[in-house]
């Protein structure tokens, strides 16, 4: 995988302003997924370790990548997608802050992580 790279973050209140433009990518691993039961509305979930096999899938969008907490999975896998030619950026808050701010998440079941 590709080392942290500096990036740019999003604050919450923005993917919201142009969903139609930002494609959210959900990259919490599948435990920590189940145990929180619930994931920002309309993102997707590929597993955070298969990024440099997906990546390709995203090439041309703009993309915002999220975790639980924000930090070390989110950030690799922003690197990843990047180092693919991804215009990929991170959400500057968390999944919970996100949750904590109000904006929309919908559940999910174990089947669907």
């Amino acid at each position: 995988m590709s080392q942290i790279h500096s990036q740019t973050l999003l604050l919450p209140a923005e993917p919201v302003a142009s969903p139609k433009e930002l494609m959210l990518i959900d990259v919490t691993q599948p435990p920590a997924r189940v145990a929180s039961g619930q994931i920002i509305a309309g993102s997707v979930r590929p597993h955070p370790f298969g990024a440099e096999q997906w990546a390709s899938g995203y090439g041309g969008r703009a993309v915002a990548v999220y975790c639980v907490h924000g930090q070390e999975v989110s950030q690799v896998v922003c690197g990843v997608l990047r180092d693919q030619g991804v215009a990929a950026v991170g959400l500057a808050c968390d999944f919970e802050a996100w949750k904590d701010a109000g904006l929309a998440v919908e559940p999910v079941e174990a089947t669907d992580a």
